[in-house]
């Protein structure tokens, strides 16, 4: 590992050891630095990532990455929810809320099953 730099009590990673770290490329690394899902600073030419913001992110980023289960919509089968999201043309969010409406519609089809009125 390279050099870390100490500024005002806190620690920060060089770009080498940063991308080694969270296990991207340097040009990742640029992108995750201007959407600040992590930290840096520059001095002079050289960007420095703060030792808490990359390590925040190395767990957000091991919890996240768990298993992928496979869909089915409408009898075809996908590998994952990015690939169906891919595949119809919707954003993976989108796909998500298809998801929640469909649970919430069967949730509320038990609930009336259950509940069935005589007149």
């Amino acid at each position: 590992m390279t050099e870390s730099v100490n500024l005002n009590g806190e620690t920060y990673y060089s770009v080498e050891d940063t991308i080694k770290i969270l296990g991207i490329s340097e040009s990742t690394l640029k992108q995750y630095r201007g959407d600040k899902k992590v930290k840096g600073i520059r001095i002079g030419d050289v960007y420095f990532y703060k030792k808490t913001s990359v390590e925040t992110y190395k767990k957000r980023k091991s919890k996240a990455s768990g298993k992928v289960s496979p869909v089915e919509i409408n009898g075809k089968h996908f590998p994952s929810r990015t690939a169906a999201a891919k595949y119809i043309g919707v954003s993976i969010n989108q796909l998500a809320n298809y998801f929640l409406v469909q649970k919430k519609i069967i949730e509320m089809e038990n609930l009336n099953d259950g509940r069935k009125t005589t007149v």
